[in-house]
């Protein structure tokens, strides 16, 4: 992976937890008022920042990443040169979108992403 990006997105990891939504990449969140993500949905925020482009908006309050909604685009997975989304936890591998749909604290997922990608 990117080491400069995957301090970056590290640092969002354990600075905006607040923030944290489960099963889409992102969805405005009405009693914060805020635009929300998944773990994998800061990293595609990061890439849309990056490149100038916005989050579309969808149906519910959810928002779309170049037209997905709940998977991380391609182009976001080579920008940040991401190779896998597995991840060794308690010798089995796991997604890191189900480690964060299981609401496995961001600060523990950044340090096993730390140690592992």
């Amino acid at each position: 992976m990117n080491p400069e990006i995957k301090a970056r997105w590290l640092h969002r990891l354990r600075t905006e937890e607040d923030r944290r939504i489960n099963y889409s990449l992102s969805r405005f969140h009405n009693a914060r008022s805020v635009q929300c993500f998944c773990a994998l949905g800061l990293l595609a925020d990061m890439y849309l920042q990056e490149n100038n482009l916005p989050w579309e908006k969808w149906r519910g309050g959810s928002y779309l990443c170049l037209g997905l909604k709940d998977t991380l685009p391609i182009p976001v997975y080579e920008w940040a040169g991401l190779e896998t989304r597995l991840l060794t936890v308690d010798g089995r591998d796991q997604l890191i979108d189900q480690l964060n749909d299981n609401d496995m604290p961001w600060s523990e997922l950044a340090d096993l992403i730390e140690a592992q990608l």
